[in-house]
């Protein structure tokens, strides 16, 4: 997932909010234009079985502390 940390999938969170709440559209999406951040994990798949050996947290923003998985050095 990336984008703005504080959105809803990348757009100004009040529009997806209200058509939630409401059921109707009242507006367009707009695009969130706060700091972006990436989240995601990184998996270690073995090249024997095809089966995952390790999985760890991947996150770059200014908003979460940034970790990356400890196999990828």
């Amino acid at each position: 997932m990336c984008g703005d940390y504080d959105s809803s999938l990348g757009m100004d969170k009040e529009e997806p909010l209200n058509r939630f709440l409401s059921k109707v559209p009242k507006g367009r999406f707009e695009a969130a234009t706060g700091p972006a951040t990436l989240c995601g994990v990184g998996v270690d798949i073995s090249d024997r079985t095809g089966l995952t050996e390790k999985i760890a947290p991947f996150r770059r923003g200014p908003r979460l502390e940034e970790t990356a998985p400890s196999f990828w050095s």
